[in-house]
């Protein structure tokens, strides 16, 4: 599983990660060795003893990189009735028209 781009990493401390594709919040521990398999939109991906693991930007200094601030998204609102957000416009419509 080594590429080109990929680098070989040691856990200076212990580190909150997100086993991939599981979800599962796990620690991995201080002296951990791994690899970089990706640095991308703001956190990390490490292959260690056979597992992916997603490390967030904040905790890059757990594997030697410079700490990464999460993006400051801008709030969005939606303006939708909650009946269009889950079934969707058409279907929302046609509900409400059979309803009258």
């Amino acid at each position: 599983m080594y590429g080109s781009n990929e680098e070989p990493v040691c856990f200076r401390r212990d580190c909150e990660a997100v086993a991939i594709p599981s979800g599962e919040a796990v620690i991995l521990p201080k002296g951990v060795q791994g690899t970089l398999i990706q640095a991308l939109g703001g956190s990390f991906t490490v292959y260690v003893d056979g597992n992916l693991y997603r490390i967030g930007g904040n905790d890059a200094d757990a594997i030697g990189k410079e700490p990464i601030e999460s993006p400051n998204l801008p709030a969005r609102r939606i303006r939708r009735r909650r009946r269009e957000a889950c079934m969707g416009p058409d279907v929302a419509t046609a509900s409400i028209l059979k309803f009258r």
